[in-house]
């Protein structure tokens, strides 16, 4: 599989960001919450924009509206920008998102992986197939770099303009609450829809859970009448969505659902399920995967596929392939005898789902991590807590720390461990020499889960963005004494 940097062109014919404005281009001004796109007008007209879109109550300088007049470019203003983006995105593209089938995933965890899923089988089943994810893009077998869970509609419509060129059948696209709530995906219609589960999350960006999880569901709204949404009820939150003819549910303790799925096995050698529906039952296996949540996952792709009427055996075989999701518990057995495990858990719900797990495959469990700066600074000492509770050892470090003081940081997780737990804990601020000591401290049959970035080769301190790969530095490790 080739790597090209992205899948989009370098000027596009609607665009919010500068760097993609060109001869030409529509710039639409995005009031952000640290930027203002207005500022960024004199820079697109300087590239070549030849319409500036602004919204209606908008101030713009008689500088600035003197500038827009020289350069020609057509002032236009609208209700709401971001919409107007995904509207005047899609159109400039020839609305490609009305020729493909497109999947969404959503939830608060499991997204990325349940979208590898589908990717995965349904490329190994015999259809072309693209890819949106937190962790990489993909079409038709090559990758693409990926910079946000769900991109800016005028990058979603030029890849999904790409799909159709390549003459893509199936589009899985990674689905955010905020990409709904931000009119991201606006105007997209859904074939399909798998709902992973609901918990606590983006605190930072939505007032009360409430709030999140109507955001959240919205995205049932773009279910075409001929599309199936895969729901799981076991999630309490979930199991309050109004069922309609093409939302189908699935549990693995409820029999009134429309896929009933049974555990045969879960252990760190693999998953076996096996999926009644009505009258007819399948059984799937992998090898590559294990925890409770990864069953969900695995459940909820298989159940919207099985939904399409794709043949059981082709499912089967195409999971015989499945390898891992990059940083999604990406399992490493080290040359000492231990396991590392790398994966993006960062709340407390996936700490709760993640670390039981690892602690029952593990003679000692060392978990080494931190948490983002500026992000919600609620579920640090909570996830500080949970992860005393239940480690052997545990070193807190730095993640993105941004413009937070990586030590403020470690100090406000440590702050929820409780006494009990104390003498567990190591402080190292320097992520790399974090993992390093884990290393150091392990033995045969020890698991070290290094958390908190998954795939993400960069770290974020300050405004600076800089290479770092938790997997390169734990694998380094057994190279070094």
């Amino acid at each position: 599989m080739s790597n090209n940097n992205s899948a989009v062109p370098k000027v596009l014919p609607v665009t919010c960001h500068t760097d993609y404005v060109g001869e030409g281009s529509t710039f639409v001004a995005i009031k952000g919450s640290q930027l203002d796109g207005i500022s960024f007008i004199p820079l697109a007209l300087q590239k070549g924009a030849s319409r500036i879109v602004v919204e209606q109550d908008s101030e713009l300088s008689s500088d600035l509206l003197e500038k827009i007049n020289l350069h020609n470019s057509k002032l236009i203003f609208v209700k709401n920008t971001r919409r107007a983006l995904s509207e005047l995105s899609a159109a400039a593209w020839g609305y490609p998102a009305k020729k493909l089938n497109i999947i969404g995933v959503t939830g608060t965890k499991g997204k990325t992986t349940t979208t590898f899923l589908l990717n995965h089988i349904l490329f190994n089943s015999g259809y072309k197939t693209a890819m949106m994810s937190g962790v990489r893009n993909n079409i038709a077998g090559k990758n693409y770099t990926a910079s946000l869970t769900t991109p800016l509609p005028d990058y979603i419509h030029a890849f999904l303009h790409k799909c159709v060129q390549e003459k893509v059948q199936f589009v899985i696209l990674e689905s955010s609450a905020q990409a709904l709530s931000l009119y991201r995906l606006y105007g997209i219609e859904f074939s399909g829809i798998v709902f992973t589960n609901f918990d606590s999350e983006h605190a930072e960006f939505y007032s009360s859970m409430s709030e999140y999880f109507e955001a959240k569901i919205k995205i049932l709204d773009q279910l075409k009448s001929t599309g199936y949404a895969i729901i799981n009820v076991d999630n309490k939150w979930l199991s309050q969505i109004k069922l309609k003819d093409n939302l189908y549910t699935f549990s693995f303790n409820k029999n009134n659902v429309n896929y009933v799925i049974k555990v045969k096995k879960n252990d760190i050698s693999g998953i076996d399920l096996e999926i009644q529906q009505g009258q007819k039952t399948y059984n799937f296996s992998t090898s590559n995967f294990f925890g409770e949540f990864n069953a969900y996952n695995l459940a909820g792709a298989v159940c919207l596929l099985l939904a399409f009427g794709l043949e059981s055996l082709k499912i089967s075989r195409a999971l015989g392939k499945y390898m891992y999701v990059p940083g999604r518990m990406e399992k490493h057995n080290l040359s000492n005898g231990a396991v590392a495990i790398i994966d993006y858990a960062h709340n407390v719900s996936s700490f709760s789902q993640v670390l039981p797990v690892l602690k029952s495959i593990s003679k000692n469990l060392i978990v080494v991590f931190g948490a983002g700066g500026d992000r919600d600074k609620t579920k640090r000492p909570i996830m500080g807590n949970i992860a005393a509770s239940i480690a052997d050892q545990v070193i807190l470090t730095s993640d993105n720390p941004r413009s937070e003081d990586p030590q403020d940081i470690i100090n406000q997780i440590q702050s929820g461990i409780s006494s009990e737990y104390k003498n567990k804990v190591i402080c190292e601020a320097d992520r790399a020499k974090a993992i390093r000591l884990a290393y150091s401290l392990c033995q045969p049959g020890d698991v070290i889960a290094i958390l908190g970035k998954g795939p993400d080769e960069y770290q974020m301190v300050g405004n600076t963005k800089f290479f770092f790969s938790d997997k390169q530095i734990i694998l380094n490790c057994q190279k070094s004494k």
